[in-house]
């Protein structure tokens, strides 16, 4: 969820039809509300794989979102997006397909600045709203679980948890170096 503080924005995953018939074993969608929930915009995406988003942001006059996909068996995740989408239309401007293997799309961040910070499994990546890929940084850790993601005076601050521990990852936002 994210707000421009006029609108809501949700993006999310659905194993229903929103708009119509459901492409796959499970569609993302994005839905645009007003601040008393009333649906402004709704747009349904998917194909046969099962398709998530997972994060958003609202940031640059536009919202960010994280998906990662998987085949309809579920052994492996297949694919890493990250699209930007025009908030008076719903309609994606970019999308990106990110290199590596598949994980889920756990958190989303913006800045004042336009950017967002999206981490998929122990990468953390920065995009601009052209969509250009700005730096990734990979903690090379065993990841279980990204909990959370922030921009907080030039530091993205995230929130992981590895096999038996909890921690803070520190990144400067400006130039993807590692913190702590």
């Amino acid at each position: 969820i994210s707000t421009d503080g006029e609108n809501i924005f949700l993006a999310g995953t659905t194993p229903n039809s929103i708009l119509g018939t459901n492409m796959g074993y499970h569609d993302t969608f994005w839905i645009k509300t007003s601040l008393n929930g009333g649906t402004l915009i709704a747009k349904q995406w998917g194909d046969e794989n099962f398709n998530i988003f997972q994060s958003s942001c609202f940031g640059a006059g536009g919202v960010f979102v994280g998906e990662g996909g998987s085949t309809p068996d579920l052994l492996g995740y297949i694919t890493n997006k990250v699209s930007y989408l025009d908030p008076t239309t719903g309609d994606k401007v970019w999308e990106k397909t990110l290199a590596g293997a598949g994980v889920q799309a756990e958190g989303a961040a913006c800045d004042g600045e336009g950017n967002a910070y999206l981490v998929f499994g122990s990468t953390v990546y920065k995009f601009d709203s052209l969509g250009n890929q700005i730096w990734a940084n990979s903690s090379g850790a065993d990841v279980q679980s990204n909990d959370g993601i922030a921009v907080k005076n030039g530091k993205v601050i995230v929130g992981r948890g590895t096999y038996g521990t909890a921690e803070i990852r520190m990144i400067e936002a400006s130039t993807g170096d590692s913190v702590n």
